[in-house]
């Protein structure tokens, strides 16, 4: 599944969660079979940075019906720090209890 970042907002209005304009920093999430993700943000604070990729998967919700409560994300690149808004890459993998 991919998002862009209208849709993504979109999925996550759609299950109450609303971002104000400095934390509507995903500008593309991708989701694979195997339950990995990756996240393209344009963020203008650090705050924002850190959340986007959590936001990604709290909009699980919309897709598949079923609750997630991000803890953590495998890796999040800053691509370019030079410039504001900072572009960066994050991505992870959801698990379960079960699978720790």
């Amino acid at each position: 599944d991919e998002a862009g970042k209208a849709l993504h907002y979109r999925r996550c209005a759609s299950v109450g969660l609303r971002y104000s304009a400095a934390f509507e920093c995903v500008e593309r999430v991708r989701w694979f079979a195997d339950r990995s993700f990756s996240v393209e943000i344009r963020a203008g604070t650090v705050a924002a940075l850190l959340d986007a990729p959590l936001q990604a998967v709290c909009s699980m919700d919309a897709l598949r019906g079923a609750t997630f409560i991000p803890v953590g994300v495998e890796r999040c690149e800053l691509l370019d720090a030079a410039r504001a808004p900072a572009f960066a890459v994050a991505t992870g993998r959801l698990t379960a209890a079960t699978d720790a």
